[in-house]
């Protein structure tokens, strides 16, 4: 298909949102301007034609299941889950790294629950019954880390939750 190029002039809020969107998804301004267009054009968002790993993985159901489990240990630090579970969450873990999502201050946090999970799953004789990460994990980095992935500077939201 043949492409054009068109110029046009945004507010500044507007261009403000496209950069915090290009830079949390590591895309194009480009990028994020065409496909608004066209899924304006087709009249929504088709998601799962959505070829950007990054949006997918904030997306993902495992994305989702790792910060309910997160907020569920604050609750209940018991380890009561399947080794099953505890695998996928260090993988998740590991992804969000490898795609660069994570500052360093929610990597630290997120490396702290890893160490733990490797010690539940692979050192029998570590099983206490519970979770001692609960006990020193910054509930408000990871808060905060969420929020920065919904919205901007100026508060505006910029990741549409589906």
């Amino acid at each position: 298909m043949k492409t054009y190029t068109i110029n046009t002039r945004i507010d500044f809020e507007t261009l403000d949102k496209i950069q915090t969107l290009s830079e949390t998804l590591d895309v194009k301004k480009s990028d994020i301007v065409r496909d608004a267009l066209t899924e304006y054009f087709k009249g929504g968002c088709d998601c799962e034609k959505d070829d950007n790993p990054k949006y997918n993985l904030l997306q993902s159901l495992g994305f989702t299941e790792l910060i309910f489990w997160l907020y569920e240990k604050a609750r209940n630090p018991e380890v009561s889950e399947i080794d099953e579970l505890y695998i996928e969450l260090i993988e998740m873990i590991k992804e969000l790294n490898e795609q660069g999502l994570l500052k360093p201050d929610i990597q630290s946090e997120l490396a702290m629950v890893t160490e733990e999970l490797n010690q539940v799953l692979y050192n029998k004789d570590y099983r206490k019954g519970y979770f001692d990460f609960v006990n020193s994990f910054n509930y408000e980095v990871l808060a905060d880390f969420m929020y920065t992935l919904r919205y901007d500077d100026d508060n505006n939201q910029v990741i549409h939750i589906k």
